[in-house]
């Protein structure tokens, strides 16, 4: 996503935040064998590159989750297709909330202190904007 214009170039994934995930995932069991962190990172940017490109070509992974797991859920149809124009800037002005949400999201590291800081204050900004879309679609 950085390289589409949607992150600042300094979201990463931290070592300690690497290490914290391993520990959570083996402790619930998810995970048997611990991999080095550079050797893991390296994978992921590759896999990002290809993620980039399919998402490019078939829209963004959280489309494709609502499609698939919540099709029948318009206010979160509604909120992906405003991620969709947020995260492509050719497509900013699909919806009239892609221009602000891809303006809030630029300041996301700005503000946040760590990676754990913005992904809970960009939940409640998602969460927000998704119970305003679903009290939208029940009123009309």
């Amino acid at each position: 996503y950085q390289k589409l214009g949607c992150w600042t170039p300094h979201v990463e994934i931290t070592r300690p935040a690497f290490e914290v995930a391993l520990d959570v995932f083996h402790h619930s069991g998810l995970i048997t064998k611990r991999h080095a962190y550079d050797d893991v990172v390296r994978e992921v940017s590759n896999f990002l590159e290809a993620r980039i490109e399919l998402a490019r070509e078939r829209g963004v992974a959280f489309e494709q989750l609502v499609l698939e797991r919540r099709p029948d859920d318009p206010a979160l149809r509604r909120l992906a297709a405003i991620v969709h124009g947020a995260d492509f800037p050719e497509e900013i002005d699909s919806t009239p909330e892609s221009a602000g949400l891809w303006a809030i999201s630029q300041g996301f590291t700005e503000v946040g202190k760590d990676d754990e800081e913005i992904l809970e204050r960009a939940s409640f900004l998602y969460d927000s904007l998704y119970a305003h879309l679903k009290s939208a679609a029940s009123s009309g």
